[in-house]
């Protein structure tokens, strides 16, 4: 697994929801943004929930019965060409 260093690590927004977001009237209505793009600040207890990274999927039986049959594929091709 990766080493995270989470001094200096940062989630990008589009893992949260505009709900996860605390709204700023005064910026509403004036139509302000900052230069730095950060429209609003997040909620305390916002949790990253979209576009997660799938998890690792450790080697099971399915991963060998691939293996598997790909080596019958293969004999059953090499039978058939030294059949000819």
């Amino acid at each position: 697994m990766d080493k995270i260093n989470v001094t200096y690590a940062r989630i990008c927004s589009k893992h949260f929801n505009k709900g996860d977001y605390v709204r700023n009237l005064k910026h509403e209505l004036l139509g302000y943004t900052p230069r730095n793009g950060r429209v609003q600040a997040l909620k305390e207890e916002a949790i990253p929930l979209n576009h997660l990274p799938l998890p690792r999927k450790e080697k099971d039986n399915s991963h060998r019965e691939f293996r598997q049959e790909q080596r019958r594929k293969k004999q059953l091709v090499e039978s058939v060409l030294t059949g000819l």
